[in-house]
């Protein structure tokens, strides 16, 4: 599980906007600069913690890596969301309309 979370984290970055895959909601759809923030955040968040998820999963009991896993995604598409917020109401292309 931590490996995949590690793995969606590396290739998040990566999505362009307008895809089938990534954060569809309003403000991360309409800015350029939203989509790359939170796509990014989440990346990082999901590829960081999935590596310490996977150390940390050698010492732990399955059900609470699990748990810790499910909190990981939750937090991180939180983080995402919060970060693609700001950035759309920051954003000085839609600022200039």
């Amino acid at each position: 599980m931590w490996v995949v979370i590690a793995l969606k984290g590396a290739a998040m970055g990566k999505l362009k906007p307008g895809g089938a895959i990534g954060l569809r909601v309003r403000w991360a759809l309409n800015s350029r600069l939203a989509w790359e923030r939170a796509h990014r955040t989440l990346g990082r968040i999901l590829f960081w913690f999935g590596l310490i998820g996977l150390a940390v999963s050698l010492v732990i009991p399955p059900m609470v890596s699990i748990g810790l896993w499910y909190a990981t995604v939750l937090s991180g598409v939180t983080l995402a969301l919060v970060e693609a917020r700001q950035a759309w109401r920051a954003d000085p292309e839609l600022l200039a309309k």
